[in-house]
C-alpha cells in the first residue's frame, strides 16, 4: 500500500528530472529504502492495464507509443489504446456541454 506526502525539491533538480521524464515518486522510494537497507524490489518485467487487462512493458522515455503508462490521479497503469478511448470519451463529453 502506498501513503501520500509532499516533499521540497530544489526547482532546478525537479526541471532535470522532468525533462528526463524520470519518476520523482520512484527515485525517492528508491532511495530511502537504499538508505534505510530495506530490499528494493525488483521491477516487474510485465504490467497490467486496469482498464483492459493487457500485460506490456511499462513505456520508456525512447518510446512513449507502446507500453503502459501511469495515469495519474487515477494511479493506475493504462495502455495506449485505453488511454486513447478515455481520451475520446472526454472529448465527447466536453463538446456535449
Amino acid at each position: 500500500m502506498k501513503g501520500r506526502t509532499t516533499i521540497s525539491i530544489d526547482t532546478e533538480l525537479l526541471k532535470k528530472a522532468n525533462e528526463r521524464n524520470l519518476n520523482v515518486s520512484e527515485c525517492a522510494e528508491k532511495k530511502i529504502k537504499e538508505i534505510l537497507n530495506e530490499k528494493i524490489d525488483a521491477p516487474e518485467e510485465e504490467l497490467k492495464c486496469a482498464f483492459c487487462g493487457i500485460h506490456l512493458p511499462r513505456q520508456t522515455a525512447e518510446d512513449l507509443e507502446h507500453g503502459l503508462c501511469w495515469l495519474c490521479p487515477d494511479e493506475v497503469w493504462i495502455c495506449p489504446r485505453c488511454l486513447d478511448t478515455k481520451k475520446a470519451k472526454l472529448v465527447m463529453i466536453l463538446a456535449s456541454r
